[in-house]
Order: structure tokens, then C-alpha cells, then sequence
């Protein structure tokens, strides 16, 4: 093995060009990891929005579904309702009998 002696100057600018080569690597590795990073969210951001518009299509249906079966229930319990004051006046009528005048005759 051969010593070569190098002048400290150029020893120093040696240095210098390894530090801005690895610096400059350095910089490539972390920006292209930095790239990879974003293009890694904007896929999961498109995925999460696909899941988003699926879950908007079925909400939306089921509270179509919803309204339906609401306003079925509502004319369900309004009939039945009429229903019982009905056979309530038929109950008080066919108790107290107003056309019967015959009181304790």
C-alpha cells in the first residue's frame, strides 16, 4: 500500500465534495421518501373518499327507506287511534243510552 500525501487544502475540499455528495444523497433519499409518503396518502384519501360515497349511497337509502316506513307508521297510529275513539263512543253510547228516557220506571 502506497502513502500518498495529500496537500490539507485538497484534503479538505475532498472532504467538502463526499460531505455535498452525501448531503446531496441524502437530500434525494429523503425527498423521494418524502414523494412516497404523499402518493401513499393521496391513494388512501381516494380509497377513504370511494368508502365515503359508498357509505353516502346506502345512508341516503336507507333514510329514503326510513321516510317510507315513518309515514306508513304515522298513518298506522292515526288509524288506530280513530279506531279506538270509535268503539270508545260506541261503548259510552251503548252505555248510557240517551235515547232511553226510562229512568228508573
Amino acid at each position: 500500500m502506497a502513502y500518498v500525501h495529500v496537500h490539507p487544502a485538497r484534503s479538505m475540499n475532498y472532504q467538502l465534495e463526499i460531505f455535498v455528495e452525501d448531503e446531496h444523497e441524502g437530500f434525494y433519499f429523503l425527498y423521494s421518501l418524502g414523494m412516497q409518503i404523499f402518493l401513499d396518502m393521496a391513494v388512501m384519501v381516494d380509497a377513504q373518499g370511494d368508502v365515503l360515497d359508498s357509505i353516502e349511497l346506502n345512508g341516503s337509502c336507507a333514510l329514503q327507506k326510513a321516510k317510507k316506513l315513518q309515514r306508513n307508521s304515522r298513518k298506522r297510529m292515526c288509524i288506530a287511534i280513530i279506531i279506538l275513539l270509535i268503539t270508545v263512543v260506541i261503548i259510552v253510547v251503548t252505555v248510557i243510552k240517551p235515547w232511553d228516557n226510562n229512568k228508573g220506571a
